[in-house]
């Protein structure tokens, strides 16, 4: 039986070699077989085909039938529609896709100077000193706290008293490895916003392109000036 897997990886083939017919037909295929309508992936492989083949309408309409198929729009597969807008001068619906781009940033926890806090808030160097006064650790643990990079209970109960008790042992355990994940949730919030942001400042620079292509030169000027004045950003 052929499986999404199989799937994907002829449509990863398609996409390399731009023979987008052949990736149509292996979507169509998938369809027809009921395994393509939770996986974006596959769809994205067949638009990006599409648009490496100068296809840039069919690359367009595959990317808008995704939602028709039970799929949600993932990054790749907008990047290439993104490039489809350009190359095909689909001004319109390249602001359309830019917007979308924007607003999947500005739902990233923000972290840094003027950012909002995300949801889970990172560590700072005040909190690991008042933790290690509040602890009483000594200068060796607060350097193993500031250098690890994952914890384990056990290496954590190594550094608890004998003089504790069995309950203090524990909570100080768990908070130790509650700190821990605090700033593994707080990098990857970091990673995850900096990889939206770099997205959109490729769309930003595709949607003026292509309102370049379609002399939509009052367009082009506002997208610069909303580059500039509302993200900080130079074109």
């Amino acid at each position: 039986a052929r499986t999404r897997a199989l799937y994907k990886v002829v449509a990863t083939a398609c996409a390399r070699a731009s023979r987008w017919e052949q990736a149509v037909e292996a979507l169509r295929q998938a369809v027809e077989d009921g395994v393509a309508s939770t996986d974006p992936a596959l769809h994205s492989f067949v638009v990006t085909a599409c648009s490496r083949s100068r296809q840039w309408f069919r690359a367009i309409t595959l990317f808008e039938e995704m939602a028709e198929h039970g799929c949600g729009k993932d990054a790749p597969g907008l990047n290439s529609a993104m490039h489809a807008c350009d190359h095909g001068a689909q001004w319109e619906r390249a602001l359309v896709y830019l917007r979308c781009t924007l607003s999947a940033l500005d739902n990233c926890p923000e972290d840094g100077p003027g950012g909002a806090a995300p949801a889970q808030a990172p560590v700072l160097e005040e909190d690991l000193v008042s933790f290690v006064r509040r602890w009483g650790l000594s200068a060796e643990a607060e350097d193993l706290l500031r250098r690890q990079t994952s914890l384990q209970a056990e290496i954590v109960a190594a550094w608890t008293p004998s003089s504790w008790g069995e309950k203090r042992s524990k909570e100080f355990i768990g908070y130790v490895l509650d700190l821990r994940e605090k700033r593994r949730l707080s990098a990857k919030d970091r990673l995850l916003r900096s990889d939206a942001t770099i997205q959109a400042k490729q769309h930003y620079a595709l949607a003026i392109s292509a309102c370049e292509r379609a002399r939509r030169w009052v367009d082009v000027l506002e997208l610069v000036q909303e580059m500039r004045e509302q993200r900080g950003w130079t074109p």
